[in-house]
């Protein structure tokens, strides 16, 4: 067994928290973590899930969403699918955490995949016992080959009023060097997929990127056929190197046409889900400090969600929405938009070509 019953986005299957149920899934660390803490989460061997360690405050927030007679249930659609949660103490360790035991853990091979007690029981699982909750959710890059994602923190503030002064100082001045307070979001981590590369960027990488330079890095996204990409420590970059000339230099008028179409596509289908998504977090009595969007594209196809739910609190005067809501329209009206505009007129550039070398 390596996954449980999903659950559908209309509830047909109800979250369980029967530990049960899940205990004999053979998981591994997520090979392609955007963002967030290390060690925190794994995927299931047939990629269909994955398991995240978390606080109880977010196991509540996905149990509401997931009950019909909640206001939070409008959420429902904009979260990847919830098949529920279990307790870190419910693992039991029966496999010894010993060096000869993870023989090609980290070859790629299918022999990574250990039962959720063999990752109970290692040291680095157990550094933060605050996060003493699991809960499963659809690995959204299902179904896809070898997707381009991005983690993208949303809101003008990261910080819950909870939260520790020190931490508080230190999101503020985040905020202020970075995308933060000025566009409402923040690239945190993800891979593009482009000439032939997967061209990976950090949370270094984001915290680099400023209003002024923001359609700069929407090409590290969001590549044209004619965009070379640089290392992620490097920012970004238009000139194409030896790897990608090579591999783009194979491509037909047609092909490069077929890539571009499927770039903007891509966009297009971003920008209906997150509009969807502002309309609806309009409409919802909290707000989430912190959450994120995690977006997943490859082939013309996009799968926009919202996560990273623990920190929330009920908006009122007091406490806003926090430029939630305006964060995913600037990301969407402004960034996707300002790129999806240059994509086109490549798109017709590409056409004219295709055009004048058939006449």
């Amino acid at each position: 067994m390596t996954s449980v019953p999903s659950t559908s986005s209309t509830g047909s299957h109800a979250p369980t928290s029967d530990y049960s149920v899940f205990e004999h899934v053979q998981v591994c660390p997520l090979t392609k973590q955007a963002g967030g803490h290390a060690n925190t989460m794994s995927e299931t061997k047939d990629g269909s899930q994955v398991f995240k360690m978390t606080e109880e405050e977010e196991t509540k927030i996905y149990n509401r969403i997931y009950r019909d007679d909640d206001p939070l249930s409008s959420l429902r659609s904009h979260i990847p699918r919830y098949a529920g949660h279990f307790s870190r103490s419910d693992i039991s360790s029966t496999v010894p955490c010993t060096v000869e035991s993870e023989t090609g853990s980290d070859s790629g091979g299918t022999d990574r995949y250990r039962p959720l007690s063999y990752w109970g029981s290692r040291p680095e699982y157990q550094k933060d016992r605050r996060k003493d909750k699991v809960i499963v959710l659809q690995d959204t890059r299902q179904g896809m080959s070898n997707p381009s994602y991005a983690d993208i923190k949303l809101g003008t503030t990261a910080s819950h009023p909870s939260s520790s002064a020190l931490k508080k100082r230190r999101q503020e001045e985040l905020g202020k060097r970075t995308t933060t307070h000025s566009l409402g979001f923040r690239l945190v981590g993800g891979c593009t997929v482009h000439g032939g590369r997967n061209v990976h960027w950090t949370t270094e990488y984001g915290e680099n990127v400023t209003a002024e330079n923001i359609d700069d890095a929407m090409i590290t996204l969001f590549p044209s056929v004619n965009d070379g990409l640089l290392p992620a420590e490097n920012f970004t970059g238009r000139s194409l190197n030896d790897i990608d000339r090579s591999y783009l230099d194979q491509l037909s008028g047609n092909e490069k046409l077929d890539r571009e179409r499927n770039t903007l596509q891509s966009i297009r289908r971003i920008q209906q889900d997150v509009s969807r998504l502002s309309s609806t977090l309009r409409n919802v009595d909290e707000t989430f400090v912190g959450s994120s969007l995690f977006v997943v594209w490859e082939d013309g196809r996009a799968v926009t969600k919202f996560i990273d739910l623990m920190r929330h609190m009920p908006r009122d005067g007091e406490n806003p929405d926090d430029g939630v809501s305006d964060g995913l329209d600037s990301f969407s009206l402004g960034a996707l938009e300002t790129r999806a505009q240059v994509l086109e007129r490549s798109c017709r550039d590409l056409e004219n070509e295709l055009g004048s070398a058939q006449r």
